[in-house]
C-alpha cells in the first residue's frame, strides 16, 4: 500500500474544490440570467440597479472562483461583466437599455461556461 504524500493529498483536495466550483457554475449563471431578465423588465432606475447588482454579484463570484480554482477563461470572461454591471449600476439613471450593453459580454461568458473542462493547475 502506497502512502499519499502531503503534496498529493493537497493536490487531491484542491482538485475536489476545483470540481466543486465547476459544479457551481450553472447555478451562478442561472442567477446572472435571472438578473438579466429582471434588467430587461425593469421599469424604473431602482429596479434596474437591483438587477445590475444581481448580475454584478454573480459575475464577481465567477471571476474570483475562476482564477482561484483553475478556470482562468471563466475569470477573463466574467471580469468585464462584473465591471460593466457595476459601472452601469452607478450611472445616474440605469435603465433596461443596460441589458443591450451587457449582452455581448454575457454572451462571451456563456460561451466559456458552457463547457468549462478540467481545471488548469
Amino acid at each position: 500500500m502506497t502512502m499519499e504524500t502531503p503534496e498529493e493529498a493537497l493536490k487531491r483536495q484542491y482538485l475536489a474544490l476545483c470540481r466543486e466550483f465547476a459544479a457551481g457554475i450553472a447555478p451562478k449563471m442561472a442567477e446572472l440570467e435571472s438578473g438579466l431578465q429582471q434588467l430587461r423588465a425593469a421599469t424604473d432606475a431602482e429596479a434596474a440597479r437591483t438587477a445590475l447588482k444581481t448580475i454584478e454579484a454573480a459575475a464577481h463570484r465567477l471571476a474570483g472562483g475562476g482564477s482561484t480554482f483553475g478556470y482562468p477563461g471563466i475569470s477573463r470572461a466574467a471580469v468585464p461583466v462584473d465591471s460593466g454591471a457595476r459601472r452601469l449600476g452607478r450611472s445616474a439613471s440605469p435603465s433596461s437599455d443596460a441589458a443591450d450593453q451587457l449582452l455581448p459580454l454575457i454572451d462571451a461568458l456563456r460561451a466559456v461556461t458552457a463547457n468549462p473542462g478540467e481545471p488548469q493547475i
